[in-house]
C-alpha cells in the first residue's frame, strides 16, 4: 500500500493514558484529513499535550491505536521522521548549540541534503537570520520559539504538528506565522494544532475537536459544531462543549 495515497493524515481510535492515579486522556477518538487545518481544542491541562506526545511517539498509551499518514508510528518512526514535524509547547533545546547548529543536525535526521541553503531559507522564513550563529541559551523565549518553527519547515513536510506554536511570539510574529501557516495549508501540508486560543483556530481552522478533562467533547468541520450548539460564536460552542 503506497501510504502518500491515504486519506487520513491522523487516525486516533480509544486513546486512554493515565499518571498514576490522573486520567490525563480517556477513550479519545478522532480522524484527520489529509490537507486539513485541524485545530485541537481545549483549555489548559485538557489532555492535549498528552495525545500529542502518544501521537510523536514520545509516550505509550495505556490503551487505544493510532496512524500517522496511514502508518504506525511504532513500526516505521524513522521513516516518518522526512514526512512529519512536530513544534512542541515547552521544548528542551540544547542550550550551547547555536540555532544554525540545531538546524543542521535536524536536517540530518530528517535525512536532509545540501542543507546550507535550505538553512538560509529558513531561517529568512522566521526571521532569525540574525540570532543564527548565537547559542540557543542566549536567546528570548520568542527566539527560540522562532527557530523551533525553522527546524518544522526543513524540506517539504506532509504534516505539521503543532503545539502552542506561537507561545512567547510577538504580535507581530503571531501574524506572520498564522499567514504563513495558512499559506504551507494551501500548498497542501495538513495542520494539526493544538491550542486553547480560540482566535488562533478562528483564523486558520476548518475542522475542530473540541477536549476537556482529558475526554473529547465534540469533533467535525467547525460550521458543523457551530450549528450542532445553534451559534455562529465559536467561544460559545467551546463552553457549551467543554461543560458536557
Amino acid at each position: 500500500m503506497n501510504n502518500r495515497a491515504v486519506t487520513r493524515a491522523i487516525e486516533v481510535l480509544n486513546l486512554t493514558k493515565s499518571y498514576k492515579t490522573a486520567t490525563a486522556i480517556k477513550d479519545v477518538t478522532f480522524t484527520v484529513d489529509r490537507g486539513a487545518a485541524f485545530g485541537y481544542l481545549g483549555p489548559q491541562g485538557s489532555g492535549k499535550t498528552t495525545t500529542i506526545r502518544i501521537l510523536m511517539g514520545l509516550i505509550k498509551p495505556d490503551s487505544g491505536s493510532y496512524k500517522i499518514l496511514g502508518t504506525d508510528p511504532s513500526e516505521e518512526g524513522v521513516e516518518l521522521l522526512s514526512r512529519v514535524r512536530y513544534v512542541p509547547e515547552n521544548p528542551g533545546l540544547p542550550r550551547f548549540m547555536t540555532g544554525y547548529e540545531f538546524l543542521e543536525l535536524m536536517g540530518k535526521l530528517f535525512g536532509l541534503t545540501d542543507l546550507k541553503d535550505e538553512i538560509e531559507r529558513v531561517l529568512d522564513i522566521v526571521g532569525a537570520r540574525g540570532y543564527a550563529h548565537k547559542e540557543i541559551g542566549k536567546y528570548s523565549r520568542g527566539m527560540r520559539q522562532r527557530i523551533l518553527i525553522a527546524q518544522a519547515l526543513l524540506g517539504k513536510p506532509e504534516l505539521l504538528v503543532l503545539d502552542e506554536p506561537l507561545a512567547g511570539i510577538d504580535v507581530e510574529g503571531i501574524i506572520r506565522f498564522r499567514e504563513l501557516f495558512k499559506s504551507l495549508n494551501g500548498e497542501g501540508v495538513t495542520l494539526f494544532l493544538s491550542t486553547h486560543v480560540l482566535s488562533y483556530v478562528e483564523k486558520l481552522c476548518t475542522h475542530l475537536a473540541i477536549i476537556s478533562r482529558g475526554r473529547l467533547r465534540i469533533s467535525g468541520e467547525i460550521s458543523s459544531i457551530l450549528k450542532e450548539f445553534d451559534t455562529d460564536d465559536l467561544e460559545r460552542a467551546f463552553l457549551r462543549a467543554i461543560s458536557r
